[in-house]
């Protein structure tokens, strides 16, 4: 994950460079600090894996996204980018919306079975995360509208030409 965070040698979006550095907080955090920790019982690291887990999972479930800029990038027909983006908006904005609603679950069930500095970075990552998440939504969304308008003219322009076609025959066949 942290090669995704520069390409090319540029820094990548600050968005998006949040969105994974949020992950990869939690990540380091519940198995690289707490696990660790010998004071750390199995029930606390329980409610900390739970915690995480919905942030975890969902960053698993990107595949629509990832598969939306490969047709993008590799230049695949305007109605499949259409509708790959179509998709990975919707399944993006359902997944990270579960997450979410998940992780607010577990932090209510199992707030005072974690260390309070853990909750506290919980919320505070869930807040960086969940910003990102909308703003990743809404250009996805974005993206997928402007693929299906160019596509809709696209076939206006079609139309047009054939018809533009049709009326120079015309014209050639009148004295």
């Amino acid at each position: 994950m942290h090669r995704e965070l520069i390409h090319e040698g540029f820094m990548i979006h600050a968005s998006m460079a949040c969105h994974h550095l949020c992950i990869l907080t939690v990540w380091q955090v519940i198995c690289g600090f707490y696990a660790t920790r010998h004071w750390i019982s199995p029930k606390e690291l329980y409610a900390m894996a739970s915690m995480g887990f919905g942030q975890m999972f969902a960053a698993g479930l990107e595949q629509p996204t990832f598969i939306a800029l490969l047709a993008h990038r590799f230049g695949a027909s305007l109605e499949a980018r259409a509708k790959a983006f179509r998709v990975a908006w919707i399944s993006f904005a359902i997944t990270k919306l579960l997450a979410f609603m998940y992780t607010v679950w577990m932090m209510a069930v199992h707030w005072d079975n974690t260390p309070l500095p853990f909750s506290v970075l919980m919320v505070a990552i869930l807040v960086g995360v969940s910003i990102t998440q909308v703003y990743s939504t809404l250009v996805l969304r974005m993206l997928s509208a402007r693929m299906t308008e160019q596509k809709k003219q696209a076939e206006i322009n079609k139309t047009l030409r054939a018809l533009q076609k049709r009326l120079s025959s015309v014209d050639e066949g009148l004295p």
